[in-house]
Parts: C-alpha cells; structure tokens; sequence
C-alpha cells in the first residue's frame, strides 16, 4: 500500500521568536514508510537555535526547532516513502513573528538646497511593519519611503 500522510500539522504554522515548535506528519502504508523532513530552499534545518547541529534533511516524523529564530521561516516539506509509489508529501509554512528592527541607512544625508530628496527607511519584521516618518513628535507620512524637495 503506498503511503499516505495524514496532515496533523496546519499548512501555517505561525510562531513568536524564540519559542520551540513542533511540525508533525504521521505517514502510514504498507510497508510502513519512512518519514523525511527538508526546507523548500534546500537550506540546513537547525534543531537547536540559530548556530545549533542540523543537516539538510531530518529524518523523523515530528520535526522539533528548538528557539526557533527568523532564520527557521521557510517551507517544510515532510516526504514518507516505502518503496511503494507514489510518495506522498505535505508542505508546512512555518511564519516566525519578530518585532521590527530597523536596517540604518546614513545618519547624515546632504543635499544642495532646492533639490529633491528621497530617504527610505528598511526594518525587518514578521508580520510586516507599517512604516511612519515623524518630525518633532508628530507623524507627517506613512510609508517606507519619504520624499520632499528642500
């Protein structure tokens, strides 16, 4: 009987940073098949934080990350094989909530009067941030990018 994977895991599985998670996907055939687990972008699934031990593929049903960073966001995808085809496969999103953090660009940008300026501000964050410019304590505009002529 070729394999079939009972998705016990959500295809979402959204997670605050540092927290360990859990994807789980329980595959049954016969004979009983193997479960692998692998990112989408082929990368090395950590299991234990950022630097922790890892290798490409895991092989298990249940895939635990421990202090999952932003790093970990990715596609999961579980693959269980028998040797009876097909193989059956189940892809897990796995969204790593982070507070915003902005990326500096200059600190100082000079430009000759009456010309136009473009300044943009960069941060990185999951769910993505709103961006908002402010002048002594009051918003002026509402996007990452903020252009006037001086």
């Amino acid at each position: 009987v070729p394999p079939y994977v009972a998705r016990t895991t959500a295809a979402v599985v959204e997670v605050r940073e540092g927290q360990n998670v859990t994807l789980t996907c329980r595959a049954f055939g016969d004979p009983p098949p193997t479960v692998v687990w692998r990112r989408q972008d082929r990368q090395i699934i950590r299991f234990n934080g950022v630097t922790g031990y890892g290798a490409t593929v895991f092989n298990g049903s249940d895939l635990t990350i421990i202090k999952v960073s932003r790093k970990h966001m990715s596609e999961y995808i579980c693959v269980a094989s028998n040797g009876v085809p097909p193989d059956e496969s189940w892809t897990v999103k796995l969204h790593v909530t982070f507070e915003p953090t902005v990326v500096p660009q200059a600190e100082i940008v000079q430009v000759a009067l009456g010309s136009q300026i473009s300044l943009v501000c960069n941060a990185e964050a999951w769910p993505r941030p709103l961006m908002k410019w402010g002048k002594d304590g009051q918003e002026i505009f509402n996007s990452s990018t903020f252009s006037f002529v001086c």
